[in-house]
C-alpha cells in the first residue's frame, strides 16, 4: 500500500469546496452582489471622511454571511466525513487524530481563502465606485482575528455535525442546515441593532465587531453602528476577546465529547436517515 500522504486529505478537502457549483455561487457569486448593492446602493449620501468606516463595516458584517454560508455546508460535509472516517482509521494509513487534525487545517484554509476573496472582491468594487483603494489599518490583528474568528466557526459547524450523528439525523437536519447562516444574519443586523449585552454573548456578534475593528483600527461597538460610533460608546474590547476564548474552549470541549459518544452510533443505523 502506498504511504500515506500527509496533504493528501487537506487536498481532497479543499477540492471538494471549490469545485461544487453550489458552494461557490452562495459563498462568492452571491456575496459579491451583496458588496455591489452595499457599494453603490447603500453609499448614497456618504460623505467621503466616513468612507474607510463604511468599507470596514462592509467587511465586518458582510463577510460574517459569507463565513455562515461556509459553515452551513461544513456542517453537511462534517457530518458526512463522520462515516468515512471509521473506513478510512480502520482500513488505511492514517489514524483519528491525524484526520481531524488535518480536517481542520484544510477547512482553516479554506476559510481564509474565502476571507482573502471576500476581501479582494470588496476593495475591487469599491475601487470602481470611489477610485481609491481601502486596505486593512491593522493586518496582523485583522490576521490574528480570522485565525480565532474562523477556529470558532469551524467548530460551531463540527458540534452542530455531530449532534446530528449522536442523535441519529433525528433532530438537526434542520438546525445543522440553517442555524449557523440564521446566526449570521442576526450579526448582520448588528449594523442597525444594538445588541448590548448579548453582543458578548453570541459568537456572530463578537466576530463581527473585531473583524471591523481590526480593518478599521478603531473599537467595535455593540450594535447600532451609526447612533454608538458617533457617541464613543464603544464594546470592552477585552471582554470580547473573553468571550470568544471562551466560546473556542467550550465548542472544543464539546466536540470532544460529542465525538467520543459518538463512536458507539453504528454507520448504518446513521445512513438509515439521510
Amino acid at each position: 500500500m502506498a504511504r500515506y500522504a500527509p496533504t493528501k486529505l487537506v487536498r481532497l478537502t479543499l477540492k471538494t469546496y471549490f469545485t461544487s457549483f453550489t458552494f461557490i455561487f452562495w459563498t462568492i457569486l452571491f456575496i459579491e452582489f451583496w458588496i455591489i448593492m452595499w457599494v453603490y446602493v447603500f453609499s448614497r449620501g456618504m460623505q467621503e471622511a466616513f468612507l474607510d468606516y463604511f468599507i470596514a463595516l462592509a467587511y465586518g458584517y458582510l463577510i460574517i454571511i459569507c463565513l455562515g454560508g461556509a459553515a452551513t455546508g461544513m456542517t453537511n460535509i462534517i457530518y458526512n466525513a463522520s462515516f468515512s472516517i471509521r473506513y478510512a482509521t480502520k482500513f488505511g494509513r492514517i489514524n483519528e487524530k491525524r484526520f481531524l487534525v488535518e480536517y481542520f487545517i484544510a477547512h482553516l484554509i479554506m476559510l481564509l481563502v474565502l476571507c482573502a476573496i471576500f476581501n479582494a472582491m470588496l476593495i475591487a468594487t469599491a475601487y470602481a465606485k470611489f477610485g481609491k483603494i481601502f486596505y486593512p489599518k491593522k493586518p496582523l490583528e485583522l490576521l490574528a482575528d480570522l485565525i480565532i474568528s474562523l477556529s470558532i466557526l469551524y467548530m460551531f459547524a463540527f458540534d452542530l455535525a455531530y449532534i446530528n450523528v449522536l442523535f441519529r439525523g433525528n433532530i438537526a437536519n434542520i438546525i445543522r442546515t440553517f442555524l449557523p447562516l440564521m446566526l449570521s444574519f442576526v450579526a448582520y443586523g448588528g449594523i442597525w441593532v444594538d445588541y448590548k449585552y448579548v453582543f458578548y454573548l453570541v459568537p456572530q456578534l463578537a466576530i463581527s465587531g473585531i473583524l471591523f475593528a481590526g480593518y478599521s483600527g478603531e473599537k467595535p461597538v455593540t450594535g447600532n453602528f451609526s447612533e454608538n460610533f458617533a457617541k464613543q460608546n464603544f464594546a470592552d474590547i477585552n471582554l470580547t476577546y473573553l468571550s470568544l476564548i471562551s466560546w473556542l474552549i467550550v465548542l472544543i470541549l464539546g466536540g470532544v465529547v460529542l465525538l467520543r459518544k459518538s463512536r458507539g452510533v453504528r454507520v448504518e443505523e446513521l445512513r438509515r436517515y439521510e
